[in-house]
């Protein structure tokens, strides 16, 4: 029984669906018309029938739902849908599917222009960005190396750590401030030796096997010797 099921089954798979009459096409047309209590003039119908028969039978269900629902967002659509309306809606449904048409290999790489792009700063004072006008220049100099990209950069992170709700007050109420860190600068360190404080800053080496903690406040030597890896 299972073999002639499987014969059966692979018969009705090499058949070919039943193509639809132009007749059955019109009715087809006409009910998701009526489904939206939509009138639509014989002419018209006859017009999707012909672009009906020219996309596979699968597809019917999709492009009348499409140009039912594009006919139903115009905003100056008649009481009866005629030709004009028909004619209007296919193009307007050709060149949204123009655009949404996947990039090939000759359009998926998108060069920009770096000087073209505007540059923000984190400004500490206003705890905003802000836009910085003139030309940017390729070749930058100490100053913009020091401040410009380690500074900010250390600007950037410091105020996205100030986000997260284990460092911020005004995320936490009643018990819950309790918990919050404070983060404290690297010359709140000068005077408070056996003080336990939270100290956000860059480790840098300023000479060989010299380590030291710094921010744009003041920089300390610190010792590693006993430094362990931990989660975070």
């Amino acid at each position: 029984l299972e073999l002639l099921y499987k014969r059966a089954n692979k018969q009705v798979q090499n058949f070919p669906p039943k193509m639809l009459t132009t007749k059955q096409l019109k009715l087809a047309v006409c009910d998701k018309f009526k489904q939206k209590f939509i009138s639509i003039r014989p002419s018209a119908v006859s017009k999707l029938v012909v672009v009906l028969e020219e996309i596979p039978q699968e597809q019917h269900d999709w492009a009348l739902d499409t140009v039912v629902a594009t006919v139903v967002g115009l905003e100056n659509k008649n009481a009866v849908v005629d030709d004009t309306i028909i004619d209007s809606v296919l193009e307007k449904i050709q060149l949204q599917q123009q655009d949404s048409e996947p990039e090939t290999e000759h359009n998926h790489v998108q060069i920009l222009d770096t000087f073209a792009l505007p540059k923000f700063v984190f400004n500490t004072c206003a705890d905003q960005f802000y836009r910085v006008n003139g030309n940017a220049q390729l070749f930058g100099t100490a100053q913009n190396k020091t401040r410009g990209i380690f500074g900010r950069r250390l600007d950037i992170i410091k105020q996205r750590i100030l986000r997260n709700r284990l460092f911020s007050k005004s995320l936490n109420f009643g018990a819950l401030q309790d918990k919050v860190v404070q983060l404290s600068s690297v010359e709140s360190l000068l005077g408070s030796a056996g003080s336990q404080v939270v100290v956000f800053g860059m480790i840098s080496q300023i000479r060989e096997k010299e380590f030291c903690i710094e921010d744009d406040s003041a920089h300390l030597p610190i010792d590693l010797s006993n430094a362990k890896a931990g989660i975070g």
